[in-house]
């Protein structure tokens, strides 16, 4: 009996210890990153772990979600490696930027043209 006591005993003794836990900065919802690989921006939407990984799923600026990606994969603002979204210049809606028609001046017929051509 003491020699099993002794095998128990020194098997607890000897094991590794166990490993602490990897503080990683939590991500919060409404945090600004960028993917790493593409240069592409968004916002977090939702954090998850999923196994001993933590991911997360961002909104792109234009409009398309990423789901389930490792947050090791995403610079948050302010790290390093983030670089800051490229300043878009929006175009103004077709018709806006042209002149305003010109009045109209004088009598308008009231001939159609289809029948001055037939």
């Amino acid at each position: 009996m003491s020699k099993l006591w002794e095998k128990i005993s020194t098997k607890g003794q000897n094991a590794a210890p166990e490993e602490p836990e990897v503080k990683e900065s939590i991500a919060q919802p409404g945090d600004k990153v960028m993917h790493r690989a593409s240069g592409t921006h968004g916002v977090v939407t939702a954090v998850e772990t999923i196994g001993k990984v933590l991911t997360l799923s961002v909104e792109c600026a234009d409009g398309r979600m990423i789901r389930g990606l490792d947050r090791k994969e995403f610079a948050f603002a302010g790290e390093a490696g983030y670089t800051a979204p490229p300043v878009r210049t929006v175009a103004a809606p077709v018709g806006q930027a042209a002149e305003a028609m010109p009045k109209i001046e004088g009598e308008i017929s009231t001939e159609s043209i289809l029948e001055k051509l037939s």
